[in-house]
C-alpha cells in the first residue's frame, strides 16, 4: 500500500480525483477541499478529515477507524462497507450518505446532519462487552432509511428520526429519551426501547 503524505495526497486527488487503496493514516487532512474523491480500500485509520469537504466521495470498503470527521461535508459519499469502529463524525454533513454495510461500533453521529441517508445492515455493535455505544444524540436522521439495521444499545436520544422508515429494524435497549419519532414508519421490526 502506497503511503503519501498531505501534499502528494492533496495533489493526486486534484489531479485524478483517484486515492484508492492508499495509505493516508494519520494525516491531517482537516479543511482539505477534497469532493467526488475515490478513496476505496485506502487506510485512513486516524485521519484528521475535521471540516474538510468530501462532498460525494467514495469510501466504500475504507478503512477509517479512529478518524475524524467532525463538521465534515459528506453529502452523498458512499461509505458502503467502510471500517468505521470509534471514528467521530460530530456535526458532520451527511445528507444522503450511503452507510451500508458500514462497521460503525462506537462511531459517534453527535448532532450530524444525515436527513435521508441509507443505513442498510450496518454492524453497530462490538463484541467487546465494555466498548463505547454508537452514538447519534441530537442527530438530524429525518427520512432516513433503515433496512435490516440492528440499532441494539445504540444511542438515539433527542435524534430526530422523523419519517424515518425502518425496514426489519432491531431496536432492543436503544436509547430513544427525547427522540423525535413523528411520522416513523416501521416493517417487521423489533422495538423494546430503555
Amino acid at each position: 500500500m502506497e503511503k503519501l503524505n498531505r501534499e502528494q495526497a492533496l495533489a493526486r486527488a486534484a489531479d485524478t480525483g483517484d486515492l484508492t487503496g492508499v495509505d493516508l493514516g494519520g494525516l491531517d487532512l482537516s479543511e482539505a477541499i477534497l469532493p467526488r474523491v475515490d478513496f476505496r480500500d485506502a487506510n485512513l485509520e486516524g485521519t484528521d478529515f475535521t471540516n474538510a469537504d468530501l462532498t460525494e466521495s467514495e469510501f466504500r470498503d475504507a478503512k477509517m477507524n479512529g478518524a475524524d470527521l467532525s463538521g465534515a461535508k459528506l453529502e452523498r459519499a458512499v461509505l458502503i462497507g467502510a471500517h468505521i469502529v470509534g471514528a467521530r463524525f460530530d456535526g458532520a454533513h451527511m445528507v444522503g450518505a450511503f452507510l451500508n454495510g458500514a462497521t460503525a461500533s462506537g462511531a459517534s453521529f453527535r448532532k450530524a446532519d444525515l436527513r435521508a441517508a441509507r443505513i442498510g445492515v450496518p454492524r453497530f455493535q462490538s463484541d467487546d462487552p465494555f466498548a463505547a455505544a454508537t452514538c447519534f444524540d441530537g442527530a438530524d436522521m429525518t427520512w432516513c432509511l433503515f433496512g435490516e439495521a440492528d440499532l441494539t444499545g445504540v444511542d438515539l436520544r433527542n435524534a430526530n428520526l422523523s419519517h424515518a422508515h425502518m425496514y426489519e429494524t432491531e431496536m432492543r435497549s436503544a436509547l430513544l429519551d427525547g427522540a423525535v419519532l413523528t411520522g416513523v414508519r416501521l416493517k417487521r421490526q423489533t422495538v423494546q426501547a430503555e
